[in-house]
């Protein structure tokens, strides 16, 4: 892989790179937060995180149901690469939508249905960031993140 091809993939100091969740790759990571570009993506439910304070692994599930709004500091991955975990609770309607397209989904390509935890979890906006809050605050929708991003 060429130099330029990396800087690019990875972004210049000062770029928002926006990643879908099938694209979130915590290897990739470190090297986007030591050459200074920003990055912003959805929560894997899939993806191991782990509480920086304590090493011990971060129960998103309990964390919310404490706090509904969250803007906290993690460590993703087995990189464990620092990020902030911005949660923010969606409307009923949007929650129950999500859930109804994720079991919908689940039945038309014979998988299992998704489990409690993250039908749960669907009622958030689960975002990944290593942003600072003084730039990208989480105040809800419209108001913090770019109001796109809210559902």
């Amino acid at each position: 892989m060429s130099e330029e091809f990396r800087r690019r993939r990875s972004g210049r100091p000062g770029d928002l790179i926006l990643r879908n969740l099938g694209y979130l790759v915590t290897a990739l990571m470190p090297q986007m937060t030591d050459c200074g570009p920003f990055f912003l993506s959805r929560h894997r439910h899939d993806i191991d995180s782990h509480d920086p304070q304590t090493g011990q692994p971060f129960d998103l599930s309990a964390r919310v149901r404490l706090s509904p709004v969250l803007d906290l500091p993690l460590w993703l991955g087995p990189e464990r690469v620092p990020v902030r975990l911005v949660a923010l609770p969606v409307p009923e309607d949007v929650a129950n939508q999500r859930r109804h397209r994720a079991k919908a989904l689940a039945l038309r390509s014979q998988r299992s249905l998704p489990g409690h935890e993250h039908l749960f979890l669907m009622g958030w906006n689960l975002f990944l960031t290593n942003v600072p809050a003084s730039d990208l605050a989480a105040q809800g929708p419209g108001r913090g993140l770019p109001a796109a991003l809210a559902y």
